[in-house]
């Protein structure tokens, strides 16, 4: 694929800006490079495994609670549920 050089310039530019502002506004970085060194250092790999699984997953389910779709679907059931549980005790009180 072909690619203007000034684009491309203009691009690794905004990239090196980006990379300027992210780096010198972030308060958290020594905290995170702590945390990176002990990702790195004092895991084993299949604890690193694990933990990486388990970000992953978090990541994914925050975007799948986020999705309409997914959010009428749970929506659904807990209206489903709260009809069940008023329902059993409704029967409870009858009997």
């Amino acid at each position: 694929m072909f690619i203007n050089p000034s684009i491309k310039k203009t691009l690794k530019e905004i990239a090196a800006q980006a990379i300027t502002y992210a780096n010198s506004t972030d308060v958290s970085r020594r905290y995170y490079r702590r945390m990176l060194k002990v990702f790195k250092e004092q895991l084993s790999e299949d604890e690193q495994i694990f933990l990486m699984k388990t970000l992953f997953e978090a990541l994914h389910y925050k975007h799948i609670v986020t999705d309409p779709d997914n959010v009428l679907q749970i929506h659904n059931v807990r209206m489903r549920t709260y009809l069940l549980i008023a329902l059993l005790m409704e029967i409870g009180r009858a009997h």
